[in-house]
């Protein structure tokens, strides 16, 4: 009879463990999946669909409420026009990971995170450098705090960092091939991809602000029973001398008021420099003012991919660096039409606040404006019979008046009824220009509107 041969205990105990890796890589692969499905638009049961993957992000969800633009009442006709909701979807999409989050240690970069899932292999490219991140600081405990604390005064510092709104950022290249933010975002993937290779875990051990958000609430909740029991302690043996605190923690706590102290700097800065703008771009509907607007925003691309008129454009020359590649409008092809609110449904950090329809005309975007010197009703212009304005604009905004003075017919735009939605800017004739000669022509060539949409004075930085 052949002697029976017992596995080491080394072999058994590991069998668990391969077992639990494979569940929880099992796991990432199906949530990375299903992110992919929504972001490319194989698969969208719902029109905020999009909104679910930069959603999920704890840093995302309480930088956003902190600053004050989450928490917003509204009305949604995908949930049933009798259900009231008190939170906008991307709050109910947060809000289970962040429980997880507080009670497990890393959950979403243990299962969800798809960054985390595509730069595994490439972390194993260099087993000798496993722990040459040792060395790194924590800087996403500092960029994480830094815009948790510039957060609180209104303007988050460093939400784009944000992996998942990177990872959706990227995804605006399948729909549009030449989208310069779609490569800014996939610049951001291959960088992060090009540490995991050199420096494996540096990024998501030392720089990732999700990662350190969610370090930060772990440690913060395992620290509340500890603290009392140290305080229960400290009270019966308050004889034994002073309490000894680590250096680590003097440094950590040392560090962590820098960081909130840079990121309420910062804010103040931001907020004085708004106040000073003189100029802003035209934003979507329901966007927040033009001094908290680019720090809300995530550059995740999802109303760029949803605007079915394709009147957002990211900001390639702004007028500060901090809105480079925020979604602007421009009203060249066409305009936003009355019976759309795509763009407010799937923004996942309050940047533009979710509407309904029938509030969407009392959250203008900007305000029609006039030069007669461009308008072919003008007698300079050969007094030409026009009203595409007044025909076009769908809220009755403009209308045709008559001086009998003069003789000269002149649109006039009523401020309490134009939402600046672009309808009459987008079929203006205009004036062309070609070799310097004037052509009273539909043609469009380096074409000069004689009306345009401006913004609203309270979109120009004024909190």
């Amino acid at each position: 009879m052949p002697e029976m041969r017992l596995k080491p205990r080394e072999d058994i105990a590991r069998n668990p463990l391969r077992r639990k890796r494979a569940i929880r890589l099992l796991i990432r692969c199906v949530f990375f999946a299903a992110m992919v499905l929504l972001l490319t638009g194989l698969v969208r049961p719902w029109s905020w669909a999009p909104l679910l993957v930069p959603a999920l992000s704890p840093y995302v969800l309480i930088a956003s409420a902190l600053a004050g633009r989450t928490v917003t009442a509204g009305w949604f006709s995908d949930l049933g026009s009798w259900w009231r909701v008190a939170l906008p979807p991307a709050v109910w999409v947060g809000l289970p990971v962040l429980m997880l989050v507080l009670f497990s240690r890393r959950w979403f970069c243990r299962y969800a995170c798809p960054v985390g899932l595509c730069t595994a292999p490439l972390q194993r490219l260099r087993p000798s450098a496993k722990t040459a991140f040792a060395s790194l600081p924590y800087l996403g405990r500092w960029i994480a705090v830094a815009t948790l604390a510039g957060a609180a005064l209104g303007y988050p510092l460093a939400l784009w960092f944000d992996p998942m709104a990177i990872f959706s950022g990227a995804f605006t290249l399948w729909h549009d091939p030449a989208a310069i933010a779609g490569w800014a975002a996939l610049g951001g993937l291959v960088l992060i991809a090009a540490s995991a290779a050199l420096w494996p875990h540096a990024w998501c051990l030392r720089v990732c602000p999700l990662g350190a958000t969610q370090e930060l609430l772990f440690r913060g909740v395992r620290s509340v029973p500890a603290t009392g029991r140290v305080v229960r302690k400290a009270g019966r043996a308050s004889d034994r001398g002073p309490i000894r605190v680590s250096r680590r923690a003097v440094f950590s706590f040392g560090t962590g008021a820098l960081a909130a102290a840079a990121g309420a700097g910062v804010a103040r800065w931001a907020r004085a420099a708004a106040s000073r703008s003189t100029a802003a771009p035209i934003r979507p509907p329901g966007a927040a003012s033009e001094g908290q607007f680019p720090w809300l925003c995530l550059r995740c691309g999802n109303c760029l991919r949803v605007c079915p008129e394709g009147i957002l454009h990211p900001d390639q020359s702004p007028e500060t660096i901090v809105g480079y590649l925020s979604p602007i409008v421009r009203f060249d092809q066409s305009y936003c039409k009355e019976d759309c609110r795509r763009c407010t449904e799937v923004c996942p950090s309050g940047a533009i606040a979710p509407l309904m329809l029938e509030a969407k005309p009392s959250h203008p975007i900007g305000l029609a404006k006039l030069d007669m010197s461009l308008c072919l009703l003008s007698p300079e212009n050969g007094e030409r019979e026009c009203a595409i304005c007044r025909n076009a604009c769908p809220y009755g905004a403009i209308e045709l008046v008559f001086d009998y003075e003069t003789y000269i017919t002149t649109p006039r735009v009523d401020p309490q009824k134009c939402p600046g939605c672009g309808a009459c800017e987008a079929v203006c004739p205009g004036i062309n220009e070609r070799g310097g000669e004037r052509l009273e022509s539909m043609e469009r060539i380096d074409s000069r509107k004689a009306i345009w949409v401006a913004p609203h004075r309270e979109k120009r930085g004024e909190i």
